[in-house]
């Protein structure tokens, strides 16, 4: 039996102007991990703006780790702080990994003084099949991702920037009103 399933882990998701849903409107999703059983992945353009120091004083204790910017990663389970470190090695997708432990993201920035770091608040999960759907029905662009252009876009402006570049014809599109959003 043929395996049809082809990976997009280490793609991006640009959520489509007219999907409008709360969490996802006007969001950027790197996702990680992509099989027949599920996908996973975390939203990039939602800072908190508050270092990981300032978001929670416990993390004071690691003299790199606590300058990390916080991200609000998405809605499954609200509660957890995963880590990714990142250092750019001149190849499309530099030195990333996702998942790390504080400890190890502490030794990595260490190490490596160009490196960086971010936490994530969160995750967006999709079970079997269900982002399959949801990009059949136009509710996703899917791209591949280039880590180290990712890093030089302005947060509030990443989703327009890639949108436009996906597809040009929304430059001609009235903008959309504002939307405050907040993560609690």
């Amino acid at each position: 039996m043929k395996n049809n399933f082809e990976s997009r882990a280490w793609n991006v998701l640009v959520a489509h102007p007219s999907f409008c849903e709360g969490i996802f409107d006007e969001s950027v999703v790197l996702l990680i991990e992509d099989n027949p059983d599920g996908s996973m992945g975390v939203i990039i353009n939602r800072p908190f703006d508050k270092t990981l120091e300032e978001f929670d004083g416990a993390f004071s204790k690691y003299e790199y780790l606590k300058n990390a910017e916080v991200f609000f990663g998405g809605p499954v389970p609200a509660g957890n702080l995963c880590f990714a470190v990142w250092l750019n090695d001149g190849s499309k997708n530099g030195n990333f990994s996702f998942g790390v432990s504080p400890e190890e993201a502490e030794k990595f920035l260490e190490q490596n003084p160009d490196a960086a770091a971010a936490a994530f608040l969160g995750y967006a999960g999709w079970g079997a099949g269900q982002l399959d759907s949801e990009i059949r029905e136009g509710s996703w662009y899917c791209t591949p991702a280039d880590l180290d252009k990712l890093a030089d876009f302005d947060f509030e402006d990443m989703w327009m920037d890639m949108i436009f570049k996906l597809n040009p014809i929304f430059e001609k599109l009235p903008s959309p009103p504002e939307t405050d959003f907040e993560a609690n």
